[in-house]
């Protein structure tokens, strides 16, 4: 099937544009698969990272990741030499994981306009059902818990934590 291939492309393959994002999603939906979005910086890709994207795509039968591009990873407060790694640098790793199976990136500060752009009724974001792209519950709680204040970083090893 189209879906288990995508899982064995080359890394570099599964680097998309949003039109082109938006377009395969459009194919998706219409052979009937359920697309899963997670999104984050993954400057520094650990385990964690890891076993998240493992838990996505176990929730359907595609997953997409949307990643913060450098400009908005600076504007997260993630420290002055954030990010680490340049946006291709860090796409290019994260299409390497086997559970990814497309990836974009986004400008804003927040993936929202992305997650609406591609998100329909019974998607899934960060493991919860979308139910309604306007009033979605999961969404809402999403943006509480990034307003939330973030405590200060400590320093180790030189360098923020």
């Amino acid at each position: 099937s189209r879906v288990r291939r995508m899982t064995a492309r080359k890394a570099e393959s599964k680097i998309m544009t949003r039109p082109a994002i938006l377009a395969e999603r459009e194919r998706l939906r219409a052979a009937g698969k359920k697309v899963v979005f997670t999104n984050g910086c993954f400057d520094i890709v650990h385990a964690g990272h890891a076993s998240t994207m493992n838990f996505a795509r176990a929730q359907g039968d595609v997953l997409i990741v949307g990643l913060n591009s450098d400009a908005s990873v600076r504007r997260l407060n993630k420290g002055p030499d954030r990010p680490i790694n340049a946006l291709a640098d860090r796409m290019a790793l994260v299409a390497a994981l086997e559970a990814v199976s497309l990836v974009t990136w986004f400008d804003d500060d927040t993936p929202l306009a992305l997650i609406f752009q591609l998100l329909k009724e019974n998607d899934r974001y960060q493991g919860e059902t979308v139910t309604n792209r306007r009033s979605d519950a999961v969404t809402q709680r999403w943006l509480d818990e990034i307003n939330q204040p973030k405590p200060e970083r400590k320093m180790r090893h030189g360098r923020k934590k």
